[in-house]
């Protein structure tokens, strides 16, 4: 007899735990509810929640009643619905229970479950090797080292009065071709004048030739730096006032 009596408990403490369980298995699915997905256009205009309204409740000024029922809600494009006038294709709008009209389902309402929270690892391009770029910097160093070796050689020349000299004088031809015509006169200026040497142009003409090179070598040393490519860095995409990571829409 006293068998039986613990038996008879243990069975109804077991039937016990396992009724919540069997309760929650056996839960009812969620009420059907009438919705529509938004369509791209309809009839050539976007679609709003007062065009909406008035298609399917027959009055748009009851367009605040799909505005509650949806506000807050996940969409499948992992946004939100926080401003009446801003909605988009592809959600999902619960519609109220006299909602009727071509295009309204009635079901459980899809979920959407939610995206993760972390936010995607941004690649960023590999750091550029060391001294990759150092020829550049060579052209710049060595044409405005030429560029100041040439202005040195030219205020040096100057300084020494290379660059001052007067032409040279007349020679006897010349004098005696301005007008005189005694040729005993032209033969003692030809005997009479010394010798006059032209001064030496090669140093102008080579450092002239040293200026241009720096200056062109400068030049396309700037050049070479300034259109060298900068690291790419990585770009934030802003899309409808989004920010990645976060489920909102502010239009």
């Amino acid at each position: 007899m006293f068998r039986r009596f613990v038996t008879a408990v243990l069975l109804a403490c077991l039937a016990a735990l396992a009724a919540p369980a069997s309760a929650a298995s056996a839960a009812p699915s969620a009420a059907p509810v009438k919705f529509y997905v938004v369509r791209d256009s309809f009839g050539g205009q976007p679609e709003f929640l007062f065009e909406i309204a008035q298609r399917f409740l027959g009055n748009g000024d009851r367009n605040p009643e799909i505005f509650q029922l949806n506000k807050g809600r996940l969409q499948p494009d992992g946004l939100r619905l926080t401003r009446p006038e801003a909605i988009l294709p592809g959600w999902i709008l619960q519609l109220p229970p006299d909602a009727k009209g071509e295009g309204v389902q009635t079901g459980a309402l899809p979920t959407v479950a939610p995206a993760p929270s972390a936010s995607p690892a941004l690649r960023l391009a590999p750091a550029p090797e060391e001294g990759r770029d150092w020829w550049k910097w060579g052209i710049l160093a060595a044409g405005a080292v030429l560029l100041l070796a040439s202005a040195a050689a030219t205020w040096w020349l100057w300084r020494r009065g290379d660059l001052r000299k007067p032409p040279p004088a007349r020679t006897p031809a010349q004098e005696w071709a301005a007008g005189d015509t005694d040729t005993d006169r032209y033969y003692y200026l030809e005997d009479s004048a010394p010798p006059v040497a032209a001064p030496d142009r090669r140093p102008v003409l080579l450092l002239a030739a040293v200026a241009v090179v720096a200056v062109a070598t400068l030049v396309a040393g700037v050049v070479f730096v300034l259109t060298s490519e900068e690291p790419s860095r990585p770009a934030a995409a802003l899309q409808l006032g989004r920010v990645v990571g976060d489920s909102s829409l502010h239009l």
